[in-house]
């Protein structure tokens, strides 16, 4: 009789991992292979792939190291763009305004992704101060702010049960004429909701149903 010993949570979390990183370990060999082989001249968008992957697979250094080595006419928008989010998702706050600092110099828009993530990172009660100035960059920097934006905001009043906070958010966004969408109704009927203002969610319900079947 053959014995079977079962997995230890570490190795079964090792195992899961692998299976989570062999999708973009393939893809980046992939790409690697197009830009060392070239069956076509590589474009910016080949760049910023092989780029987001190597910093997700390979962390930030490599990243640099991996821009650094991409010749001038592509490191554009998008590869800078892509190399501030990959610093940001690690918690690299400091060298990340030091790459938007470097796209202000060379006259590179910036994503409202990258203020997206400054927002989440700065989100907790005890740094939420931080947001009033990100938001204010973001209009010197002349970026209106996305759906995805005042969805993010609104998010965090809600987290804080702040209906208030939260009222004024979406009449800030109906003001800059941004369209909300589904996820911005199903943030307010939820916190209304949690308020047990029901006939005001309701409204908030119908909304969502509109907006999905306009869709």
């Amino acid at each position: 009789m053959r014995l079977q010993f079962r997995p230890t949570k570490e190795e079964e979390k090792k195992k899961k991992k692998n299976q989570r990183e062999a999708p973009k370990n393939r893809a980046c060999w992939v790409i690697e292979w197009v830009i060392g082989e070239r069956p076509y001249r590589p474009k910016e968008l080949d760049y910023s792939y092989l780029l987001e992957f190597t910093t997700k697979l390979h962390g930030v250094s490599q990243g640099e190291k991996l821009f650094s080595c991409i010749l001038p006419e592509f490191q554009k928008e998008l590869l800078y763009n892509n190399l501030v989010i990959a610093c940001l998702d690690k918690g690299m706050i400091r060298l990340s305004l030091a790459y938007m600092k470097k796209m202000r110099e060379l006259g590179h828009p910036i994503s409202h992704l990258i203020f997206n993530r400054l927002i989440i990172l700065y989100s907790s009660p005890s740094h939420r101060k931080a947001i009033t100035r990100i938001l204010r960059q973001m209009r010197a920097d002349k970026v209106d702010p996305h759906v995805s934006t005042y969805n993010i905001l609104m998010k965090i009043e809600a987290n804080q049960h702040n209906i208030e906070g939260l009222v004024k958010v979406f009449g800030d966004m109906k003001r800059a004429q941004v369209e909300p969408n589904e996820i911005s109704f199903c943030i307010l009927a939820t916190a209304h909701a949690m308020a047990r203002l029901y006939t005001v969610c309701d409204a908030y319900v119908e909304a969502v149903e509109k907006s999905t079947e306009r869709k």
